[in-house]
C-alpha cells in the first residue's frame, strides 16, 4: 500500500478509500485556485482528474503555486493544463511513492462535446465536476452540464483576500455510505443531504461578483482545500451527518471582514503588497508550515526563519508538499528553509534544526546548551523586534505554550494553528490587544504530561491529518498575518479562533473569546 493510501485508510478507512480511487473529477481552470483543488483532491486520493483551460502560460504566472512551489526552472509548454498537470502528478505521486495519480490535460475552453470526447477516450466517467474560474459564463455552461448528466458540482472562485465555494447537486443524485453490520462494512447509495432541498438559486453557483478577479494565493489555498473536501464529501459519506453544502448556501472567506465570513469589506485595510522588510519566525515545520511557508514566499515577505528539530519520514510525504522523497531522513527546518528559498528566490531564511525545549525540561548537557542557545538567539530577535510575527504550526501542546510564554515575555505577536483530519483552527496573540492563545484556546489539560511524553510524529495520532485541513489553515493563518503586519490598519484585532469544521453549515467560524 502506498504512503498516501495508508495516511487516507486511516483518516477515512479502507472501504472509503476504494471508492474515492474508482472515482475521476473535472477541473476547469488552471489558475491559483485550480492548482490548490488539483492538489487537495489528488492529496485525498482520487486517482484520475481532468483539467480544463486555454490559458497559455504568461510570465506573471511565476507567482502562482504551482510554478513556484512545484517547479523545474523554465516553462516546458505555453498551454498552462499541460505544464499544471505535469508538475503536480510528478509532484503528488513523488509524495506517493507510487505512479497511480493521472491528472489529463485538456487545452480548450469548457464544452460538453470536447469534455465528453476526452473523456471516451480516457474511459473514465466523472462524478464530480469543480469549476474553478473567475467566470461566470464558464459555471453556467459547467452548471447546465451536471444537471444534465446527473453530475455533482463544486463552484469555487477567489479574490485577492476573498473567497467563496459551493456546490450543486442534482436531486437523484447519490453517494456511497459504509455501514458496519456485525463488523462487515456494508455499503448502501444514499442523498448526500438528510433534509430536503429547495430551488436553486443561480446566482450562489455562478458567483457573478467575482467576475474577471483575480485570485490570490491564500485565499485560494482556503478555498481550494474547502472544495477539495467538498468534492470528497460528494463521492463518499464518512458519516450520515457528513453533508456537502446546502443549496444555496454559499461559503465565505474574507480577509478584510471583521468576522473574515462577509464578502463586504467592512475593515479599513487599504492596499497591502509589500512585505519584503518584514522577519518571521515559523516554528513547525509540518504539514501547516509547508503551506503556509508557500502562501508567505509568495506574499514575499523579506525573511522566513524555521525551528524544527524532526527528520523527514515516509509517512510526511503526502501532506508537506514541499518535501520530496530523496529529502527522507534530512532536517525537517533545512529542508523547507531550502524549498522556500526556491519558491522566491528573492527571499531569506535560516533554519533552527533543533527542537524548541524549555530548558527546565531537558536533562543532558549538551540538550541543555542547545536550549541556552536557541533561548539567546530568539530572546536578542524578540526584545529587538526583529520578527514580527512568530508562527506556531505545532501538534505538541507543552510547545505551543512554551512559544506563547516566549512571545508574552518579548511582546512578540503570535499567530498559532492546529488541525485535526476533520478540523482546525486558528488564534492569533498581539500583545496589548488580545488574550494569550493559551486563554483563547484550550492548551492546559489534564493530560499534559502524558501528551509531552508521547512520540512527537503525527503518524502515531488517533487521527492523522489529511492534506485538506492543512491546506484551509495555513491559509486562514496567512490571512491572518496582513492584520500583524499592519496594525495600524485594523484597531480592532479577531479575539478568539477561526474554526474549521467539516460538517458545520458554515464550515468557518469565529469562535468568539469570552
Amino acid at each position: 500500500m502506498s504512503l498516501l493510501k495508508d495516511r487516507i485508510r486511516q483518516a477515512y478507512g479502507i472501504e472509503n478509500l476504494q471508492e474515492l480511487e474508482n472515482n475521476a473529477v473535472v477541473v476547469v481552470g488552471s489558475g491559483p485556485l485550480a492548482q490548490y483543488i488539483l492538489t487537495g483532491v489528488g492529496g485525498i486520493g482520487v486517482k484520475d482528474i481532468y483539467i480544463i483551460d486555454n490559458a497559455r502560460i504568461k510570465e506573471s504566472d511565476r507567482n502562482e503555486f504551482a510554478y513556484s512551489a512545484l517547479s523545474k526552472n523554465k516553462f516546458r509548454h505555453n498551454r498552462k493544463v499541460y505544464y499544471i498537470a505535469e508538475g503536480l502528478t510528478d509532484r503528488v505521486n513523488d509524495t506517493r511513492l507510487s505512479n497511480e495519480l493521472r491528472i489529463i490535460p485538456c487545452f480548450a475552453k469548457f464544452t460538453p462535446g470536447f469534455l465528453e470526447n476526452i473523456i471516451a477516450r480516457h474511459e473514465k466517467w466523472p462524478r464530480v465536476i469543480v469549476d474553478a474560474t473567475n467566470d461566470s459564463e464558464s459555471k453556467m455552461s459547467v452548471f447546465e452540464y451536471a444537471k444534465k448528466k446527473n453530475i455533482a458540482m463544486v463552484s469555487a472562485s477567489s479574490g485577492e483576500h476573498k473567497a467563496v465555494v459551493s456546490t450543486f447537486v442534482p436531486d437523484n443524485y447519490k453517494v456511497a455510505f459504509f455501514e458496519n453490520k456485525e463488523s462487515t462494512p456494508i455499503k448502501n447509495s444514499v442523498s448526500p443531504y438528510n433534509k430536503p432541498r429547495g430551488r436553486i438559486n443561480i446566482e450562489s453557483i455562478i458567483h457573478s461578483d467575482f467576475d474577471e478577479a483575480v485570485q490570490g494565493n491564500y485565499s485560494s489555498c482556503i478555498a481550494g482545500g474547502i472544495a477539495a473536501e467538498e468534492v470528497r464529501k460528494l463521492i463518499v459519506k464518512l458519516r450520515l451527518a457528513d453533508e456537502p453544502i446546502e443549496r444555496n448556501r454559499r461559503i465565505t472567506y474574507n480577509t478584510y471582514s471583521k468576522t473574515r465570513q462577509r464578502l463586504i469589506d467592512d475593515l479599513t485595510v487599504g492596499k497591502l503588497n509589500n512585505y519584503e522588510f518584514f522577519k518571521v519566525l515559523l516554528i513547525g515545520a509540518g504539514a501547516i508550515s509547508n503551506s503556509l511557508a508557500i502562501n508567505l514566499a509568495l506574499m514575499e515577505v523579506g525573511q522566513i526563519d524555521v525551528v524544527d528539530g524532526d527528520r523527514i519520514e515516509d509517512h510526511n510525504l503526502p501532506r508537506q508538499i514541499l518535501f520530496h522523497r530523496d529529502d527522507v531522513g534530512k532536517n525537517k527546518a533545512e529542508v523547507l528553509s531550502y524549498r522556500m528559498k526556491q519558491v522566491n528566490q528573492y527571499i531569506d531564511s535560516t533554519a533552527f534544526p533543533n527542537y524548541l525545549k524549555s530548558v527546565d525540561d531537558v536533562k543532558s548537557g549538551q540538550e541543555k546548551a542547545i536550549c541556552h542557545k536557541l533561548e539567546r538567539l530568539f530572546s536578542k530577535r524578540m526584545k529587538g523586534k526583529e520578527y514580527r510575527i512568530v508562527f506556531g504550526c505545532l501538534d505538541n501542546p507543552v510547545a505551543r505554550k512554551l512559544v506563547q510564554d516566549y512571545c508574552t515575555k518579548y511582546k512578540m505577536p503570535f499567530i498559532d494553528g492546529g488541525v485535526t483530519p476533520i478540523s482546525g483552527q486558528v488564534a492569533t496573540y498581539i500583545p496589548g490587544l488580545t488574550p494569550e492563545i493559551t486563554s483563547q484556546v484550550d492548551l492546559n489539560g489534564d493530560n499534559l504530561w502524558i501528551k509531552r511524553n508521547r512520540s512527537n510524529s503525527c503518524i502515531w495520532n488517533d487521527n492523522p491529518s489529511v492534506i485538506t485541513s492543512n491546506m484551509i489553515i495555513a491559509g486562514l493563518m496567512a490571512g491572518e498575518s496582513v492584520h500583524v503586519f499592519y496594525p495600524q490598519l485594523n484597531k480592532n484585532p479577531i479575539t478568539g479562533s477561526i474554526t474549521y469544521l467539516y460538517n458545520r453549515d458554515s464550515r468557518l467560524a469565529h469562535k468568539a473569546f469570552v
